[in-house]
């Protein structure tokens, strides 16, 4: 069977690991390049001034192949992502069954504001403050799962200022983890 548009591969680098209270979230390379950071040592530096945990690099379409790869070679830096924009582009439908289905070889998810309704790149990437789509409800899943693995940003062609767009998916990163908190109190 093959696997939904939905999933692609990622290696992901870690430039630096904080102490983890709960989830990391790491920048995309895609979304932290502009004219201020063009090397990736500028990009490094520009995420973990903003409290990023570090940059995922990379990314390939031949599922099969690099799934075999981790099977039979045991590489650990190298697994499926989930990608919430390519999701809602390509399926949109039963978030909870995709989950499922890349679990064993869930790597990273990548998020993002998106609008629920959305059909252009423009409205299914936007900054993780943005949008109309729940991004929290994929959070909620990802616990029920007990997916332990990274959460990346996924920032990929939004236009403006790296440094304004990562703040205000930073500012959003923060009222999902205290939204959910806060729903966990009242459990």
């Amino acid at each position: 069977m093959k696997p939904p548009a939905a999933l692609t591969l990622l290696a992901l680098f870690a430039l630096a690991t904080p102490a983890i209270a709960e989830r990391t979230l790491f920048a995309m390379d895609t979304g932290t390049r502009d004219g201020q950071t063009k090397t990736y040592a500028q990009q490094a530096a520009l995420v973990k001034e903003l409290g990023f945990s570090g940059i995922g690099f990379g990314g390939s379409s031949k599922i099969p192949e690099m799934l075999a790869a981790v099977d039979t070679q045991g590489i650990k830096n190298l697994g499926v992502t989930f990608n919430l924009c390519h999701w809602l582009k390509v399926d949109g439908k039963e978030l909870e069954a995709r989950l499922k289905e890349a679990l064993p070889h869930l790597f990273v998810v990548t998020i993002n504001g998106a609008d629920s309704d959305g059909k252009g790149w423009n409205t299914l990437i936007q900054p993780l403050d943005r949008g109309t789509f729940d991004v929290a409800q994929v959070l909620r899943l990802l616990d029920k799962l007990e997916f332990k693995g990274p959460i990346g940003l996924q920032h990929y062609g939004i236009r403006g200022s790296a440094r304004g767009n990562l703040s205000a998916s930073m500012k959003g990163w923060k009222a999902l983890q205290a939204r959910l908190a806060a729903e966990q109190e009242k459990k």
